[in-house]
């Protein structure tokens, strides 16, 4: 929803102050649910950190509490407090509608829900896999994996 009203303070000067608000519902993104792999490898042992340290371990101890982000298809809210005041204003020089100066200010969300949907639907389904090979001068796997390939 927008609203907007244009005062003419006299013939040189108009200001225009609206407000929009947006609101948001995309069942794709309240409705998703988390694939329990993801969870189950989220909550597995951290191989870069002590025994017993999971991911989800090593992601809070830099601030991150990575539950929020994990979903059940019903812990997800509609996002509606976008909230988006505008203030503009017209300046005619010479009061003829030749030279006009304007201008304006005003809050924007630009909200990545989209991106992040693309992302979390197609994760899954178009992975990223990490492959390393043996090197060949000596028989030793690159960075000392177990599953190297010649």
């Amino acid at each position: 929803m927008f609203i907007q009203d244009d005062w003419q303070v006299n013939d040189h000067l108009q200001l225009n102050i609206g407000l929009r608000w947006d609101y948001e519902k995309t069942p794709s993104y309240l409705d998703f649910v988390t694939p329990q792999q993801v969870v189950d490898a989220i909550y597995s042992q951290d191989p870069r950190a002590p025994a017993g340290q999971t991911y989800a371990d090593s992601l809070a101890l830099g601030g991150l509490d990575i539950s929020d982000y994990i979903s059940n298809g019903h812990n997800r809210k509609a996002f509606k407090d976008a909230w988006q005041p505008r203030l503009g204003f017209s300046y005619d020089i010479n009061a003829d509608e030749q030279h006009v100066i304007h201008g304006g200010a005003g809050r924007s969300y630009d909200r990545d829900l989209f991106d992040n949907l693309q992302l979390e639907t197609t994760k899954l389904a178009l992975p990223q896999p990490t492959i390393y090979f043996r090197n060949p001068a000596t028989g030793a796997c690159i960075n000392g994996q177990a599953a190297c390939y010649d």
